[in-house]
């Protein structure tokens, strides 16, 4: 799960044992964004993420393609990155510019 900090800064939060199960992840993540007033994307898998709104409703499902990754990243310079706070604060380029 990823939940938006601010405008760019992003963190992953790890899903309990208890909502590995798609119905609960679901609605594990609503109750993060409801609850830190935070935008957020379940991540099911590399192809395919859920969205939610600050107030922990599903906005969409998301399914990735080689030009659009389904994880939040900003465009700095015409090139796309994610900020990656596991590392400490540090800037990752997704790939080359976007098409």
């Amino acid at each position: 799960m990823v939940v938006r900090l601010l405008a760019c800064v992003y963190l992953g939060v790890q899903l309990p044992d208890d909502a590995l199960d798609p119905e609960a992840a679901e609605a594990f993540a609503a109750n993060i964004a409801r609850e830190k007033k935070m935008r957020a994307w379940l991540v099911l898998s590399r192809r395919v993420s859920i969205s939610f709104d600050m107030d922990g409703n599903r906005r969409g499902r998301i399914e990735a393609t080689p030009e659009m990754p389904c994880e939040p990243f900003a465009v700095v310079g015409g090139l796309r990155f994610q900020f990656d706070l596991e590392a400490g604060v540090a800037v990752r380029p997704i790939d080359g510019p976007p098409k």
